[in-house]
């Protein structure tokens, strides 16, 4: 039997290259040789991440009118079309994209305020503290997923903020 360590490396693995593995289901010799392109094939249709995803950076999404700028890291949902709903409020809309139950919306927002806000909520007294806007996801329906964003303003009360700026990350499970 050889020693597979003294056969020299590829440098770049290619579909047509061959590999060997065991077929324990086998009786006696079990080696079998397997292309890099069928491995593939077989892992990919065994070996999936359970859901499908929409990985983007919405930036310079302002109020009525405004066309945001989309970012796709990654899309295995479809093309999502975002539009301003209210101030501080948008909707992503894809028809029957988001299952019941199976959709999850991870975000995060790129929005950071310094309200002047002192000691014991004094307004006009520039701190050094920065404060991230805080966004909160809804899945409303098969086809419609919300954004709203609230943030800390002079008085140090919390509303919401018409300049959407964020990460986000949509899955829907399988």
């Amino acid at each position: 039997m050889a020693n597979i360590i003294t056969y020299p490396p590829i440098t770049a693995v290619a579909g047509k290259n061959v590999m060997i593995v065991s077929d324990t289901s086998l009786e006696g010799n079990p080696t079998r040789s397997v292309s890099v392109d069928a491995l593939g094939t077989y892992i990919g249709s065994t070996q999936t991440l359970g859901y499908t995803s929409y990985v983007a950076r919405v930036t310079d999404f302002t109020a009525e009118g405004g066309v945001p700028t989309v970012i796709e890291f990654g899309n295995t949902v479809g093309n999502i079309v975002w539009s301003w709903v209210s101030t501080g409020e948008w909707k992503g809309v894809l028809t029957g994209a988001f299952t019941a139950n199976k959709t999850v919306i991870f975000a995060q927002s790129l929005v950071y305020l310094n309200p002047s806000i002192g000691a014991n909520g004094v307004n006009g007294v520039t701190d050094v503290n920065e404060f991230p806007t805080s966004l909160i996801t809804t899945v409303a329906d098969t086809s419609t997923v919300n954004i709203t964003q609230y943030s800390i303003g002079n008085t140090g009360a919390s509303g919401k903020s018409n300049t959407l700026t964020c990460d986000i990350e949509i899955r829907v499970y399988l």
